[in-house]
């Protein structure tokens, strides 16, 4: 497999232009106290995009031999992991052409299992969930990429549903009080976060006093759940749901929808902020010549360059809507 041709003369002189400017931009952080107040402990955003500058010290940069694409695998099941395998091949033998650098998969059982893997530095191009970017930005080092947006130009998005069981006899927000909602995980937006902050503002259900919550850590748990008459309700991604019926997992006469939300935007492909600015560049330029998103994940979808602080804005404020802080950032709990 080729390598990058870094030892050419042109590459040394590229290599050193970008480390001194690197290295002037540190310097001028060092110099005003590197503030960053949206990031955690140990990251400097220093232009205020709102995501983190790469380390001011070459040595911290990463520059693995072979490349890591990790993902959450869509399904837990055996077929459907060579179906994920299957989507992603495009974009992996992609990614490996332009960037000349080995290129292999880390599917996820989960976005926790994801971003444990993620900050030890064993998947370095990540898809995490939407409900979990703002947390790897402020506290995981994410630097987001590229950004899937429609035809339209506009951020591509999906809708958060509420389903039942179709003998279900409820029909509204309000009769899912007394019963136990089905979530994803606390860090899912379509999966946790809008229905607990959408069942307060529109059907006053406060979680704990007004309904329980069980948690399945996939929306394809959560659908096949409701969809078998396993559980009262749940939470999911409506893009999800609609990929299961039509690979036959569930029928639509197996579930009802009683709610669906606005539009909730997919997200970013990112990096570490450690990864080496050149490889950051190589990536960047091969997600945005990808011809459409990788099939089952991001289909349809093209991919313009990543704006955190605007892309972003709707998500952040909805998860101070429901009292949710990156991690990094809480304040200690008092004793």
């Amino acid at each position: 497999m080729a390598e990058f041709a870094e030892a050419t003369a042109k590459g040394r002189w590229h290599g050193l232009a970008l480390g001194l400017l690197l290295a002037l931009a540190a310097g001028t952080a060092l110099a005003g106290g590197c503030q960053a107040p949206s990031l955690g402990p140990g990251l400097c955003d220093a232009d205020v995009d709102g995501v983190a500058d790469p380390p001011r010290q070459a040595r911290e940069w990463l520059d693995p031999p072979t490349l890591v694409i990790g993902v959450v695998a869509l399904s837990g099941s055996g077929p459907g992991l060579v179906a994920v395998r299957a989507n992603l091949e495009p974009l992996r033998a992609h990614i490996e052409r332009q960037l000349g650098r080995k290129t292999v998969f880390l599917l996820a059982r989960d976005t926790r299992d994801l971003s444990r893997a993620f900050r030890a530095q064993q998947a370095h191009l990540v898809l995490m969930h939407t409900g979990a970017v703002e947390e790897e930005v402020a506290c995981g080092g994410l630097l987001p990429l590229a950004q899937p947006v429609g035809a339209d130009g506009e951020l591509s998005g999906y809708r958060m549903e509420i389903v039942v069981p179709a003998a279900s006899p409820v029909r509204e927000l309000a009769q899912l009080r007394g019963l136990t909602l089905t979530f994803v995980d606390e860090s899912s937006a379509s999966g946790y976060k809008l229905p607990v902050a959408l069942l307060r503002r529109e059907a006053g259900l406060e979680l704990g006093r007004d309904y329980r919550a069980e948690f399945s850590g996939r929306h394809d748990g959560s659908i096949l759940a409701v969809s078998g008459g396993l559980a009262q309700a749940a939470a999911v991604a409506g893009s999800i749901r609609r990929r299961l019926e039509r690979e036959g997992l569930v029928t639509r006469d197996s579930l009802r929808v009683i709610y669906a939300s606005q539009v909730l935007p997919k997200p970013p492909w990112g990096v570490s902020h450690r990864l080496h600015p050149q490889r950051v560049q190589a990536l960047r330029a091969a997600l945005l010549s990808f011809p459409g998103g990788p099939k089952g994940l991001q289909e349809g979808d093209s991919l313009r360059p990543a704006r955190y602080r605007e892309d972003w804005a709707g998500m952040r404020e909805l998860n101070r809507l429901i009292g949710s802080t990156p991690s990094c950032l809480r304040a200690p709990a008092r004793p």
